[in-house]
């Protein structure tokens, strides 16, 4: 979407409320942005000029202000297998817990939306890139979107708003286009607590593939 150049792009806006602002949820940091209310989020949103396009985690919304987030606009939900996304946080953050996982407030956000009669586009990380331009053209069709083919492929760079969490973005810093993953079995998980995570993940997002295949 930053490649595309059409859309005002903001990155995470919620993580400050639930990691560092006043009201944070999360123990992991101190109290770092004042600023980062889940009041102000809401209405520098409302503000943004338009077209804008937010990428954020759902569980980092405060419950209590998530139907106000399913009425912003559209919304896409991106999920992927959490035997290969889990084990990736937790060699960043070892102590990652069941909530900072998300996939349990990715199918709440769901059924909220099921719930308000609201349409919304699911997409599997996977098949994003297994097939980009295919994915991606299903994507833009559904959102009412032009494809622009260029976007798929950028300049390696490290985009000012990714500073905030820059130890998770490395690999999109580095990047220049989407890459297909590596053929072969799901890798092996030796941390029993990772690995329980897992397990209790894999039905959720497979709910969410299953939707994201009538999409």
């Amino acid at each position: 979407m930053i490649e595309r150049g059409d859309h005002h792009v903001i990155d995470e806006p919620f993580s400050g409320v639930y990691y560092l602002g006043p009201d944070r949820v999360s123990d992991r940091y101190g109290l770092a942005e004042p600023q980062s209310t889940a009041s102000n989020v809401l209405s520098s949103l409302a503000a943004a000029p338009q077209p804008t396009f937010v990428k954020d985690m759902v569980h980092h919304v405060p419950v209590d202000r998530r139907e106000a987030v399913a009425r912003l606009g559209e919304h896409t939900l991106l999920t992927r297998d959490p035997a290969r996304a889990i084990p990736s946080f937790a060699n960043i953050w070892p102590d990652v817990t069941w909530e900072e996982c998300g996939y349990e407030a990715l199918v709440g956000f769901a059924d909220l939306l099921d719930g308000d009669d609201r349409p919304y586009v699911v997409v599997d990380a996977d098949d994003l890139l297994r097939r980009p331009s295919e994915s991606l053209e299903r994507w833009c069709e559904a959102t009412e979107l032009e494809f622009d083919a260029g976007s798929l492929r950028w300049e390696a760079t490290v985009v000012t708003q990714w500073t905030r969490w820059s130890e998770f973005h490395a690999g999109a810093a580095a990047s220049t286009g989407f890459v297909p993953r590596k053929a072969g079995p799901r890798p092996d998980i030796s941390d029993p607590r990772v690995a329980e995570l897992v397990e209790r993940a894999l039905p959720l997002h497979q709910r969410l593939v299953e939707r994201a295949a009538t999409s």
